[in-house]
């Protein structure tokens, strides 16, 4: 049986939530954010790639 719970009601939603968040800013400028780039990205289907540098979690 499948039970249905909010997305605002997850603990993993609510972990986030108190997460510190990242300054894009400092995160993605010079040398920081080229490795930012390369660290997070990931390949998805027709060799596209997922690129999440510029969401505001570490």
């Amino acid at each position: 049986m499948v039970n249905w719970t909010n997305f605002d009601e997850l603990k993993s939603v609510k972990a986030l939530e108190q997460m510190e968040r990242v300054c894009l800013k400092c995160a993605m400028s010079g040398e920081n954010g080229k490795g930012r780039v390369e660290e997070n990205s990931g390949p998805t289907c027709y060799g596209l790639a997922y690129n999440y540098s510029a969401k505001q979690v570490n």
